[in-house]
């Protein structure tokens, strides 16, 4: 498939594991989705299943200044690959302990409609960023 940039869409290369609303709509029919209506947790522990199956991680799962116990939403960019990348593996198993550390005996607080809105255009812009730089370096083509 032809982009607006005349480059080739690489369906199934990219894809962004994501439980963010925003993400999901802007990038759907752009690159493979998988979206997760759950946790931060579940974003994360989708992408380790997914390194396991030969996909590297392209996007930090922490990136951002938002601690994972503090923000529900997170996407990650990962990209297929032909065998387990080790560093990949290292990045989201780091990342799990790095949630659990943080979320330990601690109760995700009660954010407004508002606020969950803001951490949902925090989370966009992050991986917006990430794609636009993956787009711009010839790693895939939107």
């Amino acid at each position: 498939m032809a982009s607006a940039r005349g480059g080739v869409f690489l369906r199934g290369a990219a894809q962004i594991i994501t439980n963010n609303p925003m993400v999901r709509d802007k990038y759907e029919g752009k690159l493979d989705i998988s979206f997760i209506d759950g946790k931060y947790i579940d974003v994360l522990k989708l992408t380790r299943d997914k390194v396991h199956q030969g996909f590297r991680v392209m996007s930090h799962p922490l990136a951002g200044s938002i601690k994972p116990n503090e923000t529900p939403y997170r996407s990650v960019i990962v990209m297929s690959g032909s065998s387990l990348d080790h560093e990949s593996l290292m990045i989201i198993e780091d990342s799990i302990l790095a949630h659990e550390k943080f979320s330990s005996g601690k109760q995700m607080p009660r954010w407004s409609g508002s606020i969950l809105s803001d951490f949902q255009v925090i989370d966009y812009h992050l991986i917006d960023s990430a794609v636009e730089s993956m787009t711009t370096s010839g790693a895939f083509y939107l």
